[in-house]
């Protein structure tokens, strides 16, 4: 709830990637792994199988992000900051739900689609009630030990402690030595 309240628009986006982006990401990792000298028998699961699925898609993600970040012609500059919950849908291919936190400048729906479609399918809205959202975003968390949470860098700190912050440790400190957003 602390970042929902302390800027001025919130949007909740899904986004789902296309059947060839899902299998490009999980060849990719597969590939990756097996170069380390994983075996074979290492993914022999869905829910590793997921889990790897999750990580190519979490690196799309990423460059999705940037992307939204990075103005193209005549768009404004913008800072946000994000809450990503990569849930797994009953096909069992992961797909990504996340609440994006306009900083400065204007998100606009437009903006974020127009990045996104190239790997899939997007939807978006903005919040309208705060207390939902955050609860909306939380059952996808509860609901299965498979899900998979990142965040944009310092999401949840306060301006006040931003400025205190001077070091990698102190931050690690901050979070309880636990690193695993």
């Amino acid at each position: 709830m602390n970042e929902i309240e302390r800027v001025p628009r919130t949007w909740f986006c899904t986004l789902t990637l296309d059947p060839q982006w899902q299998h490009k990401v999980f060849m990719e990792e597969l590939v990756r792994k097996t170069q380390r000298g994983w075996l074979d028998a290492d993914f022999d699961d869905a829910e590793k199988e997921f889990l790897l699925r999750c990580q190519g898609g979490l690196k799309l993600v990423t460059k999705f992000w940037k992307n939204v970040r990075t103005p193209k012609k005549g768009e404004e500059p913008i800072q946000l900051r994000y809450l990503l919950v990569a849930e797994r849908h009953i096909s069992g291919l992961p797909h990504y739900h996340a609440l994006v936190h306009e900083e400065a400048g204007n998100v606009t729906y437009r903006r974020l689609a127009s990045r996104w479609t190239r790997y899939g399918f997007f939807h978006g809205k903005l919040v309208d009630n705060k207390l939902k959202a955050a609860r909306y975003l939380t059952k996808y968390v509860a609901k299965s030990n498979l899900c998979r949470v990142r965040a944009s860098e310092r999401y949840g700190l306060q301006f006040e402690e931003l400025s205190e912050i001077a070091s990698v440790e102190q931050v690690l400190d901050w979070l309880g030595n636990s690193p695993s957003l």
